[in-house]
């Protein structure tokens, strides 16, 4: 079994209060009614051993009263009954001493014996009783043979037995104390990480709020189950057991630390301030900034930390880690890989996230969801050459909610790959739905993410979508962000089959992402996009100007179309036309519309 740290120690060693209640009580109850039958079935025993006999019934019944009111008792019954015990057995010693070990003398030395070593909760505590025990036997069998010149068969019969119960005993509460030991590694412990589980965490705050000031770390993952999905289960396991191992690096030995579940994990700091906390975190942070390495890979992982203290902000466990989560949740909002200290103010804005988390669960199954489409337009003709997909959600209760508020949301909680399959359908069906009304086909473009490329039956998807609404693959283009070509090893696989089929590839939101250029080479791109970002301050900056030239003469170099997002004035479109961008996309030429207003506008437009 492994070894267990100073704080488990204690919790583990702390008395159980059930056990000593039920053996207070049966102490309380039965020890006098066995003592005054046992004084009268001996008329025989002297009148101070009968007193001795009820002073002991009225002391366990005292303790037996004292349990019920006193709070110091109940913490310290282990102690008094030790005491008892340790009186109760020399005076029984006495009296098989006093009566020469005569048979029914000798019966109660041993029940006394058997009856109190059973309640003894320490094997170490039994052990030191039963050679205190064998001692005063020793000794009175030896003072015995003395007086009479006699060896004491009786009595060494006696000691025997107490020394054969007494190895019997210790052995029963060392296979106890195993078995123990054991039930209470699956009851309190993680099996992949061994740290404490959340059943030991809540009982270690419960014992912990009201002697200390103690603050609280609740730490989560960034992008764990992107782990799981892409390296498998086991790696993940793998990496969880690394990083509870650096999370004991950066405590001290008296804090505690848990996996609350999943990839979260809860560190307690005992006696520490704000300082020793800011400290702690930061330390966390910087060690999971580096790369980890794992069964042979190179991990990036990272933590977002929230942190509450008691008893400042919260006054029960249930309170201090709520608030710890919610402030979690805000430093991952706020970009990953940092910490936040709980503040009220914060409850509010985790509340709407939780409700549109919630919400996102249902909003597909209730209809929530729109697709409305954004024209591209061809900057040297004038004409519609193409639409922009893009999805809305028109909550129940908030109304239109923006995509850049519950697209991250739909990513980390997985639901962007069936909200993405639905978009795919959704639009495939309705550009072909435009082609029967009579109108030219345009090209049709909607951005993927990450997750859903990343997934296996990716490519199928498509050709189903492709299938069932009939629309031919060279009509449809899919946006990437520049930051996922980080990854362009990997999805190398997944956009090289989506050549063959016909289907063209875009980067969305160019020049403002993380990658190198250097990726551009591994994949094949039809149309880079220019953010939008890049083009508001045109013509008012130079340097914007000058952005804008490199992308466009970067992409003719690549063979690439060129379009340019957030094309709002007449400036920026004859700007992008001079230095021959190929396409514009804004709102000096339209606002995003429904499928049956793009028609209408399909029908209406004329050429500048």
């Amino acid at each position: 079994m492994r070894q267990i740290s100073r704080y488990e120690e204690d919790f583990y060693t702390k008395p159980n209060h059930k056990f000593f209640e039920m053996n207070s009580l049966l102490s309380g109850i039965i020890t006098p009614i066995v003592a005054f039958i046992w004084l009268w079935l001996h008329p025989e025993v002297p009148e101070h051993l009968k007193w001795a006999f009820k002073l002991f019934s009225l002391y366990f019944i005292l303790m037996f009263c004292l349990i019920y009111i006193s709070n110091f008792f109940r913490r310290n019954l282990e102690h008094f009954l030790q005491v008892a015990y340790f009186l109760v057995s020399t005076f029984v010693v006495y009296l098989a001493y006093y009566y020469d070990y005569s048979q029914s003398y000798s019966i109660l030395f041993l029940v006394v014996v058997f009856y109190i070593a059973l309640t003894f909760n320490k094997m170490s505590t039994l052990l030191y009783y039963l050679l205190t025990i064998k001692v005063l036997l020793g000794i009175s069998i030896f003072l015995k043979s003395r007086s009479t010149n006699m060896f004491d068969i009786s009595g060494m019969i006696i000691f025997l037995c107490i020394l054969v119960f007494s190895v019997i005993a210790i052995y029963n509460l060392y296979i106890r104390n195993r078995d123990q030991r054991a039930l209470n590694e699956i009851a309190f412990y993680d099996s992949v990480t061994r740290l404490p589980n959340r059943h030991f965490l809540n009982k270690y705050l419960s014992s912990s709020l009201d002697s200390k000031p103690i603050v609280l770390l609740f730490i989560d993952l960034d992008k764990f189950k992107f782990i799981n999905d892409t390296l498998g289960h086991n790696v993940g396991d793998a990496v969880l057991q690394q990083v509870s191992k650096e999370l004991k690096k950066c405590l001290l030995e008296n804090d505690f630390v848990a996996r609350y579940g999943g990839d979260e994990f809860i560190a307690i700091l005992e006696n520490a301030d704000q300082e020793r906390a800011e400290q702690t975190v930061q330390q966390i942070v910087k060690r999971f900034s580096n790369p980890m390495r794992v069964e042979g890979q190179s991990i990036d992982i990272s933590a977002s930390i929230g942190i509450s203290c008691y008893p400042v902000e919260s006054g029960t466990a249930e309170s201090l880690i709520k608030h710890a989560d919610v402030a979690m949740y805000h430093a991952k909002s706020s970009g990953r890989n940092n910490y936040t200290f709980y503040t009220p103010d914060m409850s509010k804005a985790i509340s709407r996230r939780l409700q549109l988390e919630n919400g996102l669960l249902r909003a597909l199954k209730n209809g929530e969801f729109i697709v409305q489409y954004q024209p591209k337009i061809h900057l040297e003709t004038g004409e519609i050459s193409g639409a922009e997909a893009l999805l809305r959600w028109n909550h129940p209760e908030l109304g239109l909610v923006p995509p850049n508020e519950f697209i991250p949301i739909a990513e980390e909680t997985g639901l962007i790959i069936p909200i993405g399959e639905w978009v795919l359908k959704t639009s495939c069906m309705q550009s072909k739905i435009w082609q029967k009304s009579g109108l030219l086909p345009i090209n049709l473009a909607l951005n993927v993410s990450y997750q859903q490329l990343k997934t296996r039956n990716f490519i199928l998807s498509i050709q189903q979508a492709l299938a069932e609404s009939g629309l031919d693959p060279q009509f449809l283009e899919l946006e990437i962000t520049e930051s996922m070509l980080r990854e362009a090893g990997e999805l190398k696989i997944v956009l090289d089959a989506l050549r063959p089929i016909g289907i063209k590839l875009a980067i969305d939101d160019f020049g403002v992402g993380y990658s190198s250029l250097s990726m551009l080479q591994y994949v094949d791109i039809n149309n880079l996009k220019i953010d939008m970002s890049l083009i508001k301050d045109i013509p008012e900056s130079t340097k914007a100007e000058a952005i804008a030239k490199t992308i466009i003469e970067l992409g003719k170099n690549l063979n690439c179309t060129i379009t340019a997002e957030g094309v709002e004035t007449k400036e920026q479109f004859d700007f992008l036309k001079k230095n021959n961008c190929h396409f514009g996309q804004g709102y000096l030429f339209s606002r995003p519309l429904d499928g049956s207003d793009f028609e209408k506008l399909l029908r209406n437009w004329r050429k500048d």
